[in-house]
């Protein structure tokens, strides 16, 4: 997701939005592991799985990423948790719900919601040879992806060149037909 994200590792955030946040020492909630999945092939984490949290009353599944003790040291996870919260708000991207960073120990997680419908590689491949996809949702998913890409760039208001610039830019470094995922419940791509 680091990967997906940001670059995290070259990139210096804007207005020191790294330092303009609070970083929780503990989650807000007490979080149950469901599935661990490895590292799913990303280089910037240390493991990957799926949870819940305890009493939530609409028994959502949301994924959890750890992040590697280099990363709390060398503040990589900092940056990606503040960026993700600069951007939580876009409906288009996925939303992080809960974090944490122990400096002592060298740990760090954050939660997301999970996208449960797989991603535009999964509709690609679940098309037989005569099943095509929905012309009007491939133009809605190609419209949500580049607004989150400008949302992203420019921030909320891309059309107020005084606030880009304030903006911390965020490059999308891994645009593939793997990244967008589709949400439970809604034809939305994410």
């Amino acid at each position: 997701m680091a990967k997906a994200l940001s670059k995290a590792r070259d990139t210096p955030v804007k207005n020191n939005l790294e330092t303009s946040i609070t970083y929780l020492k503990r989650p807000k909630f007490q979080w149950l592991t469901i599935q661990r999945l490895g590292t799913l092939g990303g280089g910037l984490n240390a493991g990957i799985a799926t949870a819940r949290f305890k009493h939530d009353p609409l028994d959502r599944v949301f994924v959890e990423k750890s992040f590697k003790t280099s990363d709390v040291k060398e503040r990589i996870a900092h940056k990606e948790i503040a960026l993700l919260k600069q951007v939580g708000d876009h409906m288009h991207i996925t939303r992080m719900y809960d974090h944490f960073i122990d400096e002592r120990a060298r740990r760090a997680c954050l939660y997301m919601e999970h996208c449960d419908k797989g991603s535009l590689l999964d509709v690609i491949m679940n098309c037989g040879s005569n099943q095509c996809v929905n012309e009007h949702n491939v133009w809605d998913w190609f419209i949500q992806i580049l607004s989150a890409l400008v949302y992203c760039h420019l921030g909320p208001r891309p059309e107020v060149e005084s606030e880009c610039l304030n903006w911390a830019t965020i490059y999308h470094r891994d645009i593939s037909k793997c990244v967008p995922y589709k949400r439970h419940g809604s034809h939305r791509m994410h």
